[in-house]
């Protein structure tokens, strides 16, 4: 029970803003189904928007903390010092995967790539939630934090990975093999890379705060 109230407040103070994302997804299912017979086009287009979207919620999450006064207020909370940096990340991580194994289902990906194509999104996903979370607590700042996991999208998207070849994580081959979209030779760098990120975010917070939450488990 406390853990589902703590989610539920967690949802509450995203405001409005929590909603976006929802709006943006059904625009990608209309996409996706006026393409239904191109799948290099349904998953580009997935690739596109999916995993950027991850950076969403959890940016918008660490907005009292890191531009409101009144911290202490906000650390008076019954929450432990992992929940307020990665517990959180990965609360909303979980709801934004689960939203895009539905949305890769409507999209009319076809049934035998659609644990691959998951997968993929899955990886990709969990780096745009990691660069957030470290940004956040890095720039303070919401808005620059938000800007720059969707301009690294949309440099990529538009070189085709040839900007920052070096952090790519989209794939643009254009028949889309079940072993390339699971198996890209840079998935254990882009992991490693994500959780760099997640470290270096949690680090943060505990420095940054570390006052607030001393003695918190």
């Amino acid at each position: 029970m406390k853990i589902k109230n703590i989610l539920i407040n967690e949802w509450k103070s995203l405001g409005i803003s929590a909603y976006i994302p929802f709006l943006v997804y059904i625009l990608l299912l209309f996409y996706c189904r006026l393409f239904r017979d191109d799948q290099r086009i349904i998953i580009l287009a997935l690739q596109a928007v999916l995993p950027v979207m991850s950076s969403w919620w959890v940016v918008l999450s660490f907005y009292n903390l890191v531009e409101e006064e009144g911290k202490e207020v906000f650390f008076s909370y019954p929450m432990n010092r992992w929940w307020i940096g990665i517990g959180r990340c990965l609360a909303f991580y979980i709801l934004h995967m689960i939203i895009t194994y539905i949305l890769i289902i409507f999209c009319s990906v076809n049934s035998a790539n659609i644990i691959n194509v998951f997968i993929q999104l899955a990886i990709q996903s969990f780096f745009f939630t990691g660069l957030s979370f470290m940004l956040v607590l890095l720039t303070q700042n919401t808005s620059v934090s938000i800007a720059i996991p969707f301009g690294y999208c949309t440099f990529e998207l538009l070189s085709e990975g040839k900007i920052l070849s070096f952090i790519n994580i989209y794939n643009f081959k254009v028949q889309f093999q079940l072993a390339e979209i699971s198996m890209n030779s840079n998935i254990i760098y882009i992991l490693l890379l994500s959780l760099l990120f997640m470290s270096i975010g949690q680090a943060l917070i505990l420095n940054k705060f570390g006052i607030y939450i001393e003695g918190k488990r």
